[in-house]
């Protein structure tokens, strides 16, 4: 497995009950060098699962060089038998950009995937399989 690197992507976009930090502000954690407490950091920030660093796909895919950050399903989806990916899209127009359009595309053909537009807290568009479109759009409905 890959490691983080120089992306924080994570660390502004999502939002962490723990320390009451909201979404799409800078951790207060965050330093030059990554997370201060990363041997001790929240629960939440260590169960996150960036598909990027599990994917082996190219370096320019790295959500803050691609605009686009990927994580796995959540609990309460993968409940209903669907493996939805949820794309947040780490900066205006992230999803148009050339790396943004190359990752939606290639994993939209298998894949569920909720778009998150930046600033965003919710899907606000399914795109993949239309049964999986179809079946996203019935369980967002109902949670």
């Amino acid at each position: 497995m890959r490691t983080c690197g120089e992306c924080t992507a994570c660390c502004t976009i999502l939002a962490v009950e723990e320390i009451g930090k909201a979404l799409n502000e800078p951790c207060r954690h965050l330093c030059g060098t990554g997370c201060a407490v990363y041997e001790a950091r929240p629960t939440a920030c260590r169960t996150f699962n960036c598909l990027w660093l599990w994917s082996g796909k190219d370096e320019a895919e790295r959500p803050d060089r691609s605009g686009v950050m990927l994580e796995a399903a959540q609990a309460s989806a993968r409940n209903t038998g669907l493996m939805p990916i949820a794309a947040y899209e780490t900066r205006p127009g992230g999803f148009d950009g050339y790396w943004g359009q190359k990752i939606l595309k290639r994993l939209s053909r298998k894949s569920l995937i909720g778009l998150i537009p930046y600033q965003g807290a919710e899907p606000r568009e399914f795109i993949g399989p239309p049964e999986q479109v179809a079946a996203g759009i019935e369980w967002k409905r109902r949670s």
